[in-house]
C-alpha cells in the first residue's frame, strides 16, 4: 500500500508547479516509464512550460547528428535542444500544446501555439500540428505528418534537405524555410542563401521574419492531471 514513492521525482514541470514551486529554473523530472533527466521549467504568466529548445546567441552548434538530436545537446541554462526521446517521453503522458516564441532583430516578440502529436523513434518522431493561437502568421504545414531529419539520418523524401539547411528539423516533402534549428546568422549576412539558412520564420503569405532568439516550449492541455 505504499503510494508515496512515485511522488519523489515529478513527472513534469506542471507537477512541480502544482506543488508550489513557482520559480523558473532547472528541475529533475521522471516522465512515466522513463529515466530521470533535467529540464528547464519556464513559468509564463502563471503557467509552467517545459523548454525543449532555446537559441539566443549562436554559441551552440545545432548542426548535430541524429544521435545528438535524439538524446539532446547544449546547456539548459543557455542554448540547447532537449532531445527527441526526452520530448517524446514527456508528451506521450498526455495531450500537449507546443508554444514557439520568436524575437526578431528589431526586438519584436512573436509567438504561436499549436496542439500537437509526436510519434516515437520508429516514426522518425513524426510531428502533427494544428495552430491554436498566436500573433505571428503560421509558417509550418498543419495537419500533415512532418518527419524529423538530420544530415546523417534522412527520412524518405528529404534527401536534398539538411545539407543546405543545417540542423535537424521536421520537414515536409521538400524543405521549407522554417528551421528553428538552422544556422545562427547575425543580420550582417545580407546575401540571400545565407539569410535563408539563418533562423527565419516565413509565413505562408511570404513575409520573412529574421529571427534573433527562439524558444520552443510544451505544456499539457490538462495540467490538473499532474498532481
Amino acid at each position: 500500500m505504499h503510494h508515496h514513492h512515485h511522488h519523489m521525482i515529478p513527472a513534469e514541470c506542471t507537477t512541480i508547479y502544482n506543488r508550489g514551486e513557482h520559480t523558473s529554473g532547472m528541475y529533475a523530472i521522471r516522465p512515466s516509464n522513463s529515466q530521470v533527466f533535467h529540464v528547464y521549467c519556464d513559468v509564463i504568466s502563471g503557467s509552467p512550460w517545459t523548454l525543449i529548445q532555446h537559441r539566443i546567441d549562436g554559441s551552440q552548434n545545432f548542426n548535430e547528428t541524429w544521435e545528438n538530436y535524439k538524446y539532446g545537446f547544449g546547456r539548459l541554462d543557455g542554448e540547447f535542444w532537449l532531445g527527441l526521446e526526452k520530448i517524446y517521453s514527456i508528451v506521450k503522458q498526455s495531450n500537449y500544446v507546443l508554444r514557439i516564441e520568436l524575437e526578431d532583430w528589431k526586438d519584436n516578440k512573436h509567438y504561436i501555439e499549436y496542439s500537437f502529436y509526436l510519434g516515437n523513434h520508429e516514426t522518425n518522431y513524426t510531428l502533427h500540428l494544428v495552430a491554436i493561437t498566436g500573433n505571428v502568421p503560421n509558417a509550418i504545414p498543419e495537419n500533415k505528418d512532418l518527419v524529423f531529419s538530420t544530415w546523417d539520418h534522412k527520412a524518405k523524401g528529404h534527401f536534398n534537405c539538411p545539407e543546405g539547411y543545417s540542423g535537424g528539423w521536421w520537414w515536409h516533402d521538400e524543405c521549407g524555410e522554417n528551421n528553428l534549428n538552422g544556422k545562427y546568422n547575425k543580420p550582417r549576412a545580407k546575401s540571400k542563401p545565407e539569410r535563408r539558412r539563418g533562423l527565419s520564420w516565413k509565413s505562408q503569405n511570404g513575409r520573412l521574419y529574421s529571427i534573433k532568439s527562439t524558444k520552443m516550449l510544451i505544456h499539457p492541455t490538462d495540467s490538473e492531471s499532474f498532481e
